[in-house]
C-alpha cells in the first residue's frame, strides 16, 4: 500500500505543472488525428526524403550529402531509412551535434547563433514537424499578413479610440530564454492521447539537448547538458516547438477575446500586442507578466514596451505602422479612420536597394563599352538587360514558390494605399532617364528595358486580390515544370561573368549541352534539380531580405 501511495505522489509531482495549468489555464490536451508512429515508418522518411532533400547538397557536422544516404539492401547493408526507423520506433535514435553558422544582425549586435543538423536529422526533424502540423495546429506559426489581417479586423471594432490602449511589448531573448524542463512537461500534458508520446518526448529532448558547434572545433564551449534553458535555432521545428511552449498562455488570452473581455491578442514569435479598454489595461498586463514569469522568461523593459492610444501616437508592428485619421476610409480594407503604411524605414531600404541596382547596371555598362569590340559588344549588352530586366522585376513583383507570394508588395499587402508603389515608380522612370542622359546604352535599349518591366502600381494590387494573386509575378516558381531549359538560360545568362557577386554558381554550358541526350539519367536530373532550387533559394532570399531586418519587424 505504501509503495502505491509513493508512486502516485511520484506521478504527481512529475506532472503538477501540466496538472496546474489545466486548472488555470483550462488547457485540453489534443485529440491526436494520425499516431506518431505513422509518420516515422519506412515508408513516410522515404517519402520525406525524395520529396524535400534527395538532391540536398548541403552538409552537416558530419559532412555527409543526401547522396551519401544509402537506398538499398544490397551488399549485406541496411537501408538507411529501414535503420532510422527501427531506431525511432525502439526509442535508440539520438541526434547528432548541430553545426555552429553565425547570422550577421548588424553593426554593434552579436551574431545570431544558427544550428544545422546533419542530413539523416534533417528527415527526422522534418518527420517530427508535420506530425506537429496535423496534430497540434495552433504550434504552426502564422504569416505576418494573418496577424495584420486579423489586428485590422479587431480595429474596425473600435467605436471610441478614446477608450481603447494598444498594449505592445516583446519577450526578451525568446529562444534563448525557454526552459527546457518546462517544455517537455508541456508536451508530455499536450499528447496526452498519442500512445508513443514518451517516444516523442525523447526524442525531443535529444533535440534540445544535442551540442551545436563552432566551426573548426570538436566539443562545445559548454555541454547543453549544463544547461537548462535554450532552444537551438535554424531547426524546422524550431518554431514548432516555441509555439507548443507558448500554447498555454496563447489559448488564456485568446479565450478573452472569445469572450470579448479584450479586443485583440496578437503573439507573433517574441512580439506581442493586446488591444483592450484602458479600465482593464492594467489588469490584462498583470496576468500577462504573471503567466510570462511562469514561463520563466522576461518581457522587455519600458524602452520597447508601449501603451499606445491611437488618436495620441502610430502603432508600429511586424513592419506596419498604424495611424489614426478622422473620416479616412479605404475602400479595399474597408476600414475607417486608419491608415496603414509600411515603416519609413522599411520603404528607404528597399527604395535604396532599387538605387544600388541601377548603380551596379551603370558600372557593367561602362565596363562593357570599354573592354569589348563593337562585334561582342551589342551580345553581352543584349545579355546584361535581359539579366537586369529579370532581378528588378523580381523585385518589383516578386515570385511564387509553395503557393505563397514573396516579395516587398506580398509583405507589405495589408496597406490602406498604394502610394509607396508610385513612389516606386517615379524612382525606376527618373533612373531609366538619368541612363539615357549619359549615353552609355542607346535609346532603343532603354525602351525595351522600359517595355518589359513590370508596373509596380499592377503588381501592388494583384497582391490584394486572391483572384489576381499570380498575376504581374515575375515567375511562378510552382508551375516551372521544365527545370532544364531554365537553368540552361540562366546559367548562360550569368556564365558571361557580368556580375561579380552573380547568385548563381556557374557550370560548363557545353558539358550540359553533351549530357542533354542523357536528360532521363539521374546524374543529369540531379544537377538541374540542383540547379534550379539553388536559382529558386537564392532569389527568395534576396527577396526576403527587404523585409526581413530585426528593424524593419518592430
Amino acid at each position: 500500500m505504501d509503495i502505491l501511495i509513493t508512486k502516485i505522489i511520484k506521478y504527481i509531482k512529475k506532472n503538477l505543472f501540466c496538472i496546474s495549468y489545466t486548472f488555470i489555464n483550462k488547457g485540453k490536451p489534443f485529440i491526436i488525428n494520425k499516431q506518431f508512429r505513422e509518420y516515422i515508418d519506412t515508408n513516410s522518411l522515404t517519402n520525406a526524403y525524395y520529396e524535400k532533400f534527395q538532391f540536398s547538397n548541403k552538409k552537416g557536422i558530419d559532412g555527409k550529402t543526401a547522396l551519401h544516404l544509402n537506398l538499398s539492401n544490397e551488399n549485406g547493408r541496411i537501408n538507411d531509412f529501414v535503420w532510422i526507423s527501427n531506431a525511432l520506433i525502439h526509442r535508440k535514435y539520438k541526434f547528432n551535434n548541430y553545426q555552429e553558422v553565425l547570422i550577421n544582425k548588424g553593426k554593434g549586435k552579436l551574431p545570431r547563433i544558427v544550428s544545422k543538423p546533419t542530413i539523416r536529422d534533417k528527415i527526422v526533424l522534418y518527420s517530427i514537424k508535420e506530425y506537429f502540423k496535423k496534430n497540434i495546429k495552433e504550434s504552426v506559426t502564422k504569416q505576418p499578413n494573418e496577424v495584420i489581417d486579423s489586428i485590422c479586423n479587431q480595429i474596425k471594432m473600435i467605436k471610441d479610440f478614446n477608450n481603447i490602449v494598444l498594449y505592445k511589448t516583446d519577450i526578451k531573448g525568446f529562444y534563448d530564454e525557454i526552459s527546457k524542463d518546462i517544455l517537455l512537461k508541456q508536451l508530455d500534458f499536450y499528447l496526452y492521447n498519442e500512445p508513443d508520446k514518451y517516444k516523442i518526448i525523447e526524442l525531443i529532448k535529444s533535440i534540445i539537448y544535442s551540442n551545436t558547434i563552432p566551426f573548426g572545433t570538436k566539443k562545445p564551449l559548454i555541454s547543453q547538458e549544463n544547461i537548462s534553458k535554450g532552444l537551438p535555432q535554424g531547426l524546422s521545428i524550431s518554431n514548432i516547438l516555441a509555439n507548443i511552449y507558448m500554447l498555454d498562455l496563447d489559448n488564456y488570452f485568446n479565450e478573452l477575446v472569445i469572450k470579448n473581455q479584450i479586443i485583440g491578442y496578437h503573439r507573433y514569435v517574441d512580439d506581442i500586442l493586446i488591444i483592450a479598454d484602458k479600465t482593464i489595461i492594467n489588469k490584462i498586463i498583470s496576468n500577462l507578466k504573471s503567466k510570462i514569469t511562469y514561463l520563466e522568461l522576461r518581457l522587455h523593459d519600458k524602452e520597447k514596451t508601449e501603451n499606445i492610444n491611437l488618436k495620441e501616437k502610430d502603432l508600429i508592428f511586424l513592419g506596419y505602422v498604424f495611424k489614426y485619421k478622422d473620416n479616412y476610409y479605404s475602400k479595399h480594407l474597408k476600414i475607417e479612420n486608419l491608415i496603414i503604411i509600411p515603416k519609413k524605414e522599411s520603404l528607404e531600404k528597399f527604395f535604396k536597394s532599387i538605387l544600388g541596382m541601377f548603380s551596379k547596371f551603370n558600372r557593367e555598362l561602362k565596363e562593357i563599352n570599354k573592354l569589348y569590340k563593337e562585334n561582342s559588344k551589342n551580345e553581352k549588352l543584349d545579355l546584361l538587360n535581359k539579366n537586369f530586366i529579370f532581378r528588378l522585376n523580381m523585385k518589383i513583383s516578386g515570385c511564387i514558390s509553395e503557393d505563397k507570394r514573396y516579395g516587398f508588395f506580398a509583405y507589405f499587402s495589408k496597406t490602406t494605399s498604394p502610394y509607396f508603389a508610385y513612389n516606386l515608380k517615379s524612382i525606376i522612370k527618373n533612373e531609366l532617364e538619368k541612363l539615357k542622359n549619359k549615353n552609355i546604352l542607346s535609346i532603343d535599349k532603354i525602351d525595351f528595358i522600359k517595355s518589359q518591366l513590370k508596373d509596380p502600381i499592377s503588381a501592388y494590387y494583384s497582391t490584394q486580390d486572391k483572384n489576381y494573386f499570380s498575376r504581374n509575378v515575375i515567375i511562378n516558381f510552382d508551375n516551372y515544370m521544365n527545370y532544364k531549359e531554365y537553368v540552361l538560360e540562366k546559367d548562360k545568362e550569368y556564365n558571361q561573368k557580368l556580375s561579380p557577386e552573380s547568385f548563381l554558381i556557374e557550370y560548363d554550358i557545353e558539358h550540359y549541352n553533351h549530357l542533354t541526350e542523357l536528360y532521363n539519367g539521374f546524374e543529369l536530373r540531379k544537377k538541374i534539380y540542383i540547379r534550379f532550387n539553388q536559382i529558386k533559394s537564392k532569389n527568395l532570399d534576396l527577396l526576403n531580405k527587404d523585409i526581413s531586418s530585426s528593424s524593419s519587424l518592430r
